[in-house]
């Protein structure tokens, strides 16, 4: 039987599959690289990574950066209490075009 997380290709808990296909070659799996936080509560984290991949894909971005920021936002709400709470988008350690940069000092 096929296990999807065989396409991690060793990272196991650090990595989530996002998307696993099948096409006329087999299997394929997109992925992003899960970031670590304490969970405090998942209300609003689904609809988090809705978001994000929304926002990149009205953007234009490519697969890979839509589900790192997909994923980044996901978990930056998961690690607060709340289905809505207050988050900046410094805190998702990317730059996203439009939204104010951290400070370089």
């Amino acid at each position: 039987m096929f296990d999807p997380r065989s396409l991690l290709g060793g990272r196991g808990q650090s990595a989530t599959i996002s998307d696993v296909s099948a096409n006329a070659n087999g299997f394929f799996a997109v992925g992003s690289v899960a970031v670590p936080v304490v969970v405090l509560d998942t209300v609003g984290a689904g609809d988090a990574f809705a978001a994000g991949l929304a926002f990149g894909i009205t953007a234009g971005w490519g697969v890979e950066r839509v589900l790192e920021l997909a994923s980044r936002l996901a978990s930056l709400i998961a690690s607060r209490h709340g289905a809505i709470p207050g988050w900046d988008p410094s805190e998702l350690g990317m730059d996203i075009p439009g939204t104010p940069s951290p400070s370089r000092g």
